[in-house]
């Protein structure tokens, strides 16, 4: 299992092709609207990852991404989901409000 070195983290797999991220950049693109609007493709391909990483032993899956939240749902991952979109504005909104 692929890991960051002295962190328990699970590398998702290697760096993709660059017709891979010309891909995931279209992905992108149509889960935030801008294309297109949201596929059943693009959320499917992400909820594939997700169960490939628990089955390489992953506990939780960090949402890196912005948009990444707007396709996968807690409710529907097998694996908890930490979207750091949400994460950032709920510190922002906490800082902000003292």
């Amino acid at each position: 299992m692929p890991a960051v070195p002295g962190s328990g983290l699970v590398n998702p797999g290697e760096a993709p092709a660059a017709q891979d991220r010309q891909h995931e950049r279209g992905m992108s693109m149509k889960t935030i609207g801008l294309i297109g609007g949201m596929s059943w493709p693009s959320t499917i391909t992400y909820y594939r990852i997700i169960s490939r990483l628990r089955d390489r032993g992953a506990e939780g899956v960090i949402l890196g991404c912005t948009e990444i939240g707007l396709l996968v749902r807690q409710e529907d991952s097998v694996l908890p989901v930490f979207d750091t979109a949400e994460i950032h504005a709920a510190r922002a909104a906490e800082l902000a409000l003292g």
